[in-house]
Formats: structure tokens, C-alpha cells, sequence
């Protein structure tokens, strides 16, 4: 039999029902890690090693000439 005469294959319903539940699964244990829900609010987590933590920047020393 030549090969253009095999029948085409036919998709694979449950592959692709198992493929998009593993994909909705995953998206959603991600989300759960990364996005915090507060009422109305959605933010993103962000890491912070020290949360009391500020950039101080030093005064800006003007020099005046004349």
C-alpha cells in the first residue's frame, strides 16, 4: 500500500480533553503561588528579602560658582 492512500488519523479526542485538564491544572497551581486575591483586588506577589527595607539617596551638593 503506497502511502498516499493510508487514511488520514483521526484526532484523538481523550488526548486532547487529558492535555487541556493538565494544562487548566497546572495554570491554576501557578496562579495560586504567584497571584494573591484580596476582596476586590487582584495583585501579584512580589519577594521582598526585607520588607522594612528604603533606598536612601544621598543629598545632591549644589556647587555655586562666583
Amino acid at each position: 500500500m503506497d502511502i498516499e492512500q493510508l487514511p488520514p488519523n483521526k484526532p484523538n479526542f481523550l488526548l486532547v480533553v487529558l492535555l487541556a485538564v493538565a494544562f487548566l491544572f497546572v495554570f491554576f497551581v501557578l496562579a495560586y503561588f504567584f497571584v494573591d486575591f484580596e476582596g476586590h483586588h487582584i495583585h501579584i506577589r512580589h519577594h521582598t528579602a526585607n520588607p522594612n527595607s528604603e533606598l536612601v539617596l544621598p543629598r545632591s551638593t549644589e556647587i555655586h560658582l562666583g
